[in-house]
């Protein structure tokens, strides 16, 4: 009897001192046409964290991206541990804050970790700046009408994609390709984890140097193929190591 009180009391404690552990924070990056509604299927354990949605905010006129990420900063309090994961878009800002600060961990999906990831459309518009030249009424209608023919998937999750580049700001896309196309870094921190997707026509995955590779995935992976995201995301934040 003693015995199964006294083992009682040790569980009690234990929990009080889980129960006691300060959750380390997970801050969620979208992508260029996305908001926090592309993370919808992704399920992190919320007993060890708490996520946090990074809201975009409007680029300035001609901002390159480590200016950028710099005022995107000021959505995380880096004062305590921290992880960023950041798709498409989201995941080239969770690379470059990686630099200037200190994640415990970057996860990147369906995304870029320096400049020297992008393809050649990207790199070719540095130097030859059509993207400037068309309004920015113009790039969004033409993401809208473009993006379901990059990638063929379920009509129910495409237009969740759609859906939300419709209600994007026509100048927030356009001065976010002028921020791709212009980014400067080159190399990138060693905690980052890259999550890809084999068919990836956006961001091709033969220039991207991966960890973990989806079979059949698309850009849109974060939403077609989140049970497997979810199985890697959980392997990578109980601090497994991972491999390629």
């Amino acid at each position: 009897m003693v015995r199964i009180s006294l083992l009682i009391l040790c569980i009690i404690l234990l929990q009080m001192k889980i129960s006691g552990q300060e959750k380390i924070k997970v801050y969620l990056i979208p992508g260029q046409g996305s908001d926090n509604r592309v993370f919808e299927k992704i399920q992190i354990d919320h007993h060890q964290f708490d996520t946090v949605n990074v809201k975009y905010i409007l680029p300035e006129r001609n901002e390159k991206m480590p200016d950028y990420a710099g005022r995107l900063m000021q959505q995380i309090d880096t004062s305590h541990e921290f992880i960023l994961i950041g798709y498409s878009l989201g995941g080239m800002l969770a690379s470059e804050i990686s630099t200037q600060c200190s994640p415990k961990m970057t996860i990147l999906i369906a995304s870029a970790k320096c400049r020297k990831e992008l393809p050649f459309r990207y790199r070719f518009m540095k130097y030859i700046p059509i993207y400037r030249i068309i309004p920015a009424g113009v790039i969004k209608g033409g993401g809208i009408f473009i993006q379901p023919k990059v990638d063929r998937i379920d009509m129910e999750i495409q237009k969740s994609f759609t859906t939300m580049i419709k209600e994007k700001d026509p100048k927030f896309l356009k001065r976010t390709i002028h921020m791709i196309a212009t980014w400067p870094t080159l190399t990138y921190s060693e905690k980052c984890i890259h999550i890809h997707g084999e068919k990836d026509h956006t961001l091709p995955i033969r220039n991207v140097k991966y960890d973990y590779v989806i079979k059949g995935a698309t850009h849109k992976m974060i939403l077609t193929d989140a049970e497997e995201i979810n199985k890697i995301l959980d392997h990578i934040l109980n601090f497994q190591p991972h491999s390629h």
